[in-house]
């Protein structure tokens, strides 16, 4: 149920809510139970779910509510505590940060001055980052980044 409320709170990140979601469906399976089987929360949970549907293209939807269905639970937990709506499941929201500043094209130079650490750090995030996601270049991140985005309207 806090699993619920916490998604609740993410109306203004639709991706999250809806990988929150997709948690919600494996945490409720792993209990044996059904998704919505706590009355007094179905019919917020349906409203919830139906507008987190209607700001998000239908594959959108799917493919983030499939991401929070499918990770482990430690992984879904993870995700769950983590407060930063902008962070993808395994990185932190620093790294999330540092990928979509690799994937506008920056340099490690450009991206030390644009978050304010020093560039050792930005080169020591983005290989991180790297070994975390099993890419081999900043080519791959960029994509990798641009894959985890929302699909653009009318898609």
């Amino acid at each position: 149920m806090c699993v619920e409320v916490i998604a609740w709170s993410t109306q203004d990140a639709p991706r999250r809510a809806a990988r929150l979601l997709g948690v919600l469906h494996l945490l409720w399976e792993s209990l044996g139970g059904r998704l919505g089987s706590v009355p007094f929360m179905r019919a917020q949970h349906l409203r919830f779910e139906a507008a987190v549907r209607e700001a998000l293209s239908a594959a959108a939807f799917d493919r983030e509510f499939r991401r929070g269905a499918r990770a482990t639970v430690d992984e879904a937990m993870a995700y769950v505590l983590d407060d930063a709506a902008g962070a993808v499941p395994g990185l932190t929201r620093r790294e999330s940060q540092v990928a979509e500043l690799v994937a506008e094209g920056l340099t490690n130079k450009d991206i030390a001055a644009r978050l304010t650490i020093a560039q050792r750090t930005a080169e020591n995030h983005v290989e991180r980052i790297l070994g975390k996601l099993g890419l081999t270049s900043r080519t791959q991140l960029a994509l990798w980044t641009y894959e985890q985005r929302d699909e653009p309207a009318g898609s």
